[in-house]
């Protein structure tokens, strides 16, 4: 995890000399900065700037990773003659997303074998032609631990492709997709040779009767994701397999009866921790007391259970959808909701998960005078990537400005930050600014990638402020580094130009203050006022000394946070400490405008909106009394300000 680190630029070459021009600054700075830019926008900027620049990138040991996906022909053709052919053997990461790019003869992919320290390839949209060739390379990659192969078209044998990638000696992740037209002689099971590969995606269709076989090859997989399984029939597996470091698994499931999904889970997935599953078109997969049997006797570890079923149900079944309403469901904190439409005799739901499922389709209409959607304030927005809207008066009376932009397909999304190979999992907080999701590095840590998308425009937030923020997220994050039992920590970022995203990396939390509340409460009967009762004053103080040493690190730092709130104090273990500086400010920056105004109603001090007077560390002295107030009487205080707090000028963070 070191080079997701921030480290502090080498400057003790620069003690004895002021420097003036860019060009001044030493070897070793650049190499930092080098790292966070693309090779070939390098080469452009600074190959002919000076004999200096021209003799670092053409003699030094400066990686190079490849990206062509956007580039031109001519400047490919370039950046191939003189970058790629000179120097294979600096070359650690390749991506090319771009299909009409495998046709030139000048692609890098006609010469994979040459990159002998190749780290990650990725080969998107790639035509099944080309795939012999590369696969033939590829085996000769000894360093390879990343690999992301999507094909346009249909492969003849996938599972001899699958065979090869096992074989590969460093590879940790692997995302594939080889579409069969016709089903494929199956898999012979492992005997000897075994794969390494920590975490595995498969996008094409994985039959259910060589389930056994696959899994043979793959013993230290931790995270199994299966897009297309199914099964024609009843099948027996009669060969389990033992995988001990499997935690998350996530299948979307063709023609597979629940039978067969018993008997999956019970053979190979009894470990699982984290379970995503979706079914269409399977009316028994919506039955409490089978799920409530099937979790109890053969998923004892599960702890996340998402669920997405699209089915026909009669009438008369539709009393079993109230029954995940139990103790058993309740207790676990894992709830449901469904939507849909009646028919004659039929009912026609989409039963899902919420909090934190991610809703996939939101439905509008307007039926006998009447409008009816989901109800908004139950239903997680933030991923709906299908909206059904039924009727001109649907669209008058619908809340689709509360539907924001999808992100969903940032799910699996594998992201490179300084050298390391970061993969998103799920999304675990929502905000104007973007997202945070949990996240895996290719040596297996877990952390936090906060993902601000530069591209996306809503209500009054646009571009230019989350930049902004993202900025001051990195900024703030340095001053606090030292702040490691107060304030999250920040590994590192970097910007993905090509999709307009900022990434933030950070040390991954359990639950915020807010979750752990509301958790606590749920595990108490009574009354809302009574249940805060236990809540004991030894507990409050413990969290009031934490919040405490937090505002006198802030202050230490000259740091005015602007919106300490329940949802931005995070437990990692039992410390409590900050998160989200999105709108922090410098004390002594004499900053000034719309970055004055902003914060979370009514945890943050009323001078934060108003604007009428400079805003101090002495803020953090109201959040935290707010907070107290919170966590004695389990509502947050109420006040009111000397006018409106216009919505145009509060700029909510996480």
């Amino acid at each position: 995890m070191e080079s997701l680190q921030i480290k502090r630029l080498n400057t003790n070459c620069l003690s004895k000399q002021s420097i003036t021009h860019f060009e001044d600054l030493s070897n070793e700075i650049f190499y930092e900065i080098f790292g966070y830019l693309d090779y070939f926008h390098v080469y452009q900027s600074f190959f002919n700037l000076n004999i200096r620049f021209r003799n670092f990138l053409t003699c030094s040991n400066v990686l190079i990773k490849i990206n062509i996906s956007s580039i031109s022909k001519s400047n490919l053709e370039h950046y191939y003659t003189n970058t790629i052919i000179p120097y294979p053997h600096r070359i650690i990461s390749l991506c090319i997303t771009n299909k009409f790019c495998y046709d030139l003869h000048i692609s890098p992919h006609h010469i994979l074998s040459r990159f002998i320290r190749l780290e990650t390839l990725i080969l998107e949209n790639i035509d099944t032609k080309y795939l012999s060739n590369i696969f033939r390379d590829i085996s000769t990659l000894s360093n390879l631990s990343t690999l992301v192969i999507i094909c346009l078209g249909y492969v003849r044998d996938a599972n001899q492709y699958l065979l090869q990638i096992f074989r590969l000696p460093a590879l940790k992740y692997c995302k594939v997709s080889l579409q069969e037209r016709y089903q494929s002689n199956p898999l012979p099971f492992a005997t000897s040779e075994y794969s390494p590969i920590e975490y595995l995606v498969i996008k094409h269709k994985v039959y259910l009767q060589n389930i056994d076989r696959l899994l043979s090859y793959i013993p230290q997989i931790r995270r199994l994701s299966l897009d297309n399984l199914l099964a024609n029939n009843e099948y027996e597996l009669n060969h389990p397999i033992m995988l001990d470091h499997l935690t998350h698994l996530f299948l979307k499931l063709d023609r597979l009866s629940s039978n067969n999904f018993k008997l999956l889970i019970k053979t190979f997935f009894s470990t699982i921790e984290v379970l995503h599953l979706s079914v269409y078109g399977k009316e028994e997969y919506i039955n409490a007391n089978q799920w409530q049997e099937l979790i109890s006797s053969s998923m004892p570890f599960l702890r996340v259970f998402n669920i997405y079923v699209r089915s026909s149900i009669s009438l008369l079944s539709m009393s079993q959808l109230n029954e995940f309403k139990s103790s058993f469901w309740h207790d676990r904190q894992w709830f449901f909701t469904h939507q849909g439409y009646l028919g004659r005799s039929f009912y026609i739901p989409t039963f899902y998960s919420v909090n934190p499922y991610r809703q996939k389709e939101y439905i509008i209409r307007w039926d006998n005078k009447q409008f009816t959607d989901l109800t908004y304030t139950k239903t997680d927005h933030t991923s709906v990537n299908h909206v059904y809207i039924t009727g001109e008066r649907s669209i008058y009376h619908s809340r689709l400005n509360r539907i924001p932009s999808d992100e969903g397909w940032l799910q699996n999304q594998t992201f490179h930050v300084k050298g390391q190979s970061v993969t998103l999992y799920d999304r675990i907080g929502n905000g104007k600014f973007g997202s945070v999701w949990s996240a895996g590095t290719r040596d297996g840590q877990q952390v936090a990638v906060k993902i601000y998308d530069f591209g996306r425009s809503k209500d009054h937030i646009n571009s230019t402020q989350r930049l902004d923020s993202f900025k001051t997220e990195i900024r703030m994050g340095y001053k606090m580094r030292h702040e490691v039992n107060n304030a999250v920590t920040v590994f590192g970022f970097d910007l993905d130009r090509q999709r307009h995203l900022g990434l933030l990396i950070m040390e991954l939390g359990e639950e915020s203050l807010t979750e752990r509340v509301k958790n606590l409460h749920t595990m108490h009967s009574g009354s809302e006022a009574e249940g805060y009762d236990y809540i004991t004053a030894t507990a409050r103080k413990n969290i009031w000394i934490q919040l405490v040493n937090i505002a006198v690190a802030l202050k230490r730092n000259n740091i005015v946070h602007r919106d300490m709130k329940p949802a931005n104090l995070v437990y990692f273990g039992s410390t409590l400490k900050i998160v989200d500086f999105g709108i922090a400010l410098d004390e002594y920056s004499g900053q000034d405008g719309h970055r004055r105004l902003g914060g979370t109603h009514p945890f943050t001090a009323p001078e934060c909106f108003s604007g009428a007077v400079p805003v101090t560390p002495r803020a953090e002295v109201w959040s935290v009394g707010a907070i107290l107030y919170y966590l004695t009487y389990g509502q947050a205080p109420i006040y009111e300000t000397a006018q409106p707090i216009p919505d145009d000028q509060i700029i909510i963070g996480f």
